[in-house]
């Protein structure tokens, strides 16, 4: 039943409104991406493939899951404000988040910040993971 449902969600949302312009999530965020902390590599081994997330032009790819972007835009500090809606094994939930790449340039670190209603202010860390 769960299985169905996430199913139904990821239908339903891929469904783009009528006239609607297409999302693209910039190439550079684009990849698979691990949770690390700054400064340290992410591990990226195959029996990790549950704990990364896969962004994709107008989608990110969760374990059991997805996110289709509804808005991406640059902001002047070369971040991106990204309004996504989510769905997950049997959760739904909308998402307003800043995405930022590592400050060093490299594109190595993916910085999500965001607010949740259940949980509060979040901040996670993830290294990019080759392939």
């Amino acid at each position: 039943m769960r299985i169905v449902l996430v199913f139904a969600f990821a239908m339903v949302a891929a469904i783009p409104a009528a006239g609607a312009a297409e999302v693209t999530i910039p190439e550079r965020y684009h990849g698979s991406w691990q949770p690390t902390e700054m400064g340290k590599p992410a591990g990226c081994a195959a029996n990790d493939a549950d704990i990364r997330i896969r962004i994709n032009t107008n989608t990110v790819d969760l374990h059991e899951g997805q996110c289709i972007v509804r808005e991406a835009a640059a902001q002047d500090d070369g971040s991106v404000q990204v309004r996504s809606d989510c769905g997950q094994e049997d959760s739904a939930w909308a998402a307003d988040e800043q995405w930022s790449l590592a400050p060093d340039g490299s594109e190595s670190y993916l910085v999500i910040a965001g607010r949740s209603a259940a949980t509060g202010d979040y901040r996670y860390v993830y290294g990019r993971c080759a392939g």
